[in-house]
């Protein structure tokens, strides 16, 4: 019969060895899951704010010529591209804690700045696009950008805690009053072609 004191560190040793592969688990997961959604989130959120940085650069060389105004086309639409692919991968990373979702209201602030700097370029551009007879697919593009943006803002919030709540709501605030005000300008008809000038008189002949 063994004496109680080896019993006693018998069983304490077996609770220990069961309890190490279930701490090393949890640690792991932990390890794996917390900064990996944040990373996934963040490495998502980064195409989406360059390909707005490309869209801006392609606003701002708008000339009045068709190759300018192609190339701002193409630029929105891997805009919206991004922007559906990034909502697909945010909406499968994991939910954020708060110390998370903290670190990543860096990127979304700056999501926020580039969309507010492109969309008020886009605007200061609207009489070019209205000249080529084009703002028509401006106004739906911003239309269709804004959905996918609503998308995204919603797949955001959707991993932020309960605390972090109203801080990606005022973020998701903020970037739909911006595009509803591109919306809202190009919503305004170009302005009628003034009227082209009589033509001067022909003397009589002598």
């Amino acid at each position: 019969m063994h004496p109680p004191q080896l019993v006693l560190a018998l069983v304490g040793q077996a609770a220990i060895a069961a309890a190490m592969p279930l701490q090393s688990l949890w640690a792991g997961e932990m390890g794996k899951r917390a900064p990996g959604d944040a990373d996934a989130i963040e490495k998502a959120l980064t195409p989406v704010s360059q390909s707005l940085t490309t869209l801006d650069n392609a606003i701002l060389a708008l000339d009045g010529g068709p190759v300018s105004a192609n190339n701002l086309l193409i630029a929105s639409q891997q805009t919206q591209t991004v922007t559906e692919q990034a909502t697909a991968k945010i909406q499968g990373a994991g939910d954020l804690g708060i110390f998370r979702a903290a670190r990543l209201r860096r990127t979304t602030d700056d999501l926020v700045d580039q969309t507010t700097t492109t969309i008020n370029d886009l605007v200061s551009r609207k009489p070019i696009l209205d000249n080529m007879g084009v703002s028509a697919v401006a106004l739906d593009s911003l239309q269709k950008q804004k959905a996918s943006t609503v998308a995204l803002t919603a797949a955001l919030e959707d991993k932020v805690p309960r605390i972090g709540q109203r801080i990606a709501a005022d973020s998701r605030s903020k970037i739909e009053s911006v595009l509803d005000q591109g919306i809202a300008a190009y919503s305004v008809p170009a302005p009628a072609a003034a009227p082209a000038p009589p033509a001067a008189a022909v003397p009589a002949p002598p």
